[in-house]
């Protein structure tokens, strides 16, 4: 006896990437970058205006359909030509920068003089129904930027924490520095009040 087929077609997995930072080269041209990210045969292009900084905020997600984890390339090009586009540096992620849910990655880009660095974060979540497939994409890209949100208020509140330590220490240094002046404040107040005593006398 023969069991029957499952009519339920295989699930695959929803990888959404945000691109959260990049930091480019001093020598990139002056000309807007843009990111090329792929898995597999299936790829996703970005662009963000050119900053004098070399600094861009870059904020943009982008969630792919995938029937496993793979290797990821990431490209950084430039547009060399009337439509000509130059890779400027480019790498691979492997599988193990996946690992868990959900994460935030710093990668660098390419090597030598070559070599820009990039904050990004993922998510990945199994397909549940393919009738709501647009809305999980859109959970995946609210939950990844997230993880953006969390990872930039652990920024901030590290830098708090090493402002007070400073200002704890600042604080510490002062007052060091008033008790090793009270000795020879002292000395002076007392030198003043005798001068002070001798001049009495001599006018009486």
């Amino acid at each position: 006896m023969s069991l029957p087929l499952s009519k339920e077609s295989p699930r695959g997995l929803l990888l959404t990437i945000r691109i959260i930072k990049i930091i480019l080269p001093s020598n990139f041209p002056k000309i807007n970058p843009q990111i090329v990210v792929k898995l597999g045969d299936l790829s996703w292009n970005s662009a963000k205006p050119y900053q004098e900084n070399k600094k861009i905020s870059w904020k943009l997600s982008h969630t792919f359909e995938i029937p496993e984890i793979c290797p990821m390339y990431i490209g950084i090009f430039y547009k060399s030509g009337f439509f000509a586009q130059t890779e400027f540096c480019a790498c691979t992620v492997k599988t193990e920068n996946f690992k868990g849910r959900k994460g935030i990655k710093y990668t660098e880009i390419g090597h030598d003089e070559h070599k820009a660095k990039m904050f990004w974060a993922f998510i990945t979540e199994e397909e549940r129904n393919h009738e709501n497939l647009e809305l999980q994409k859109l959970i995946n890209e609210v939950e990844v930027e997230r993880e953006e949100i969390k990872y930039r208020k652990n920024r901030i509140r590290i830098k708090m924490q090493n402002i007070k330590g400073k200002r704890k220490v600042c604080m510490e240094e002062t007052i060091n520095l008033i008790k090793n002046f009270e000795p020879i404040l002292g000395l002076c107040i007392d030198k003043d009040q005798a001068q002070s005593n001798q001049n009495v006398i001599s006018h009486d």
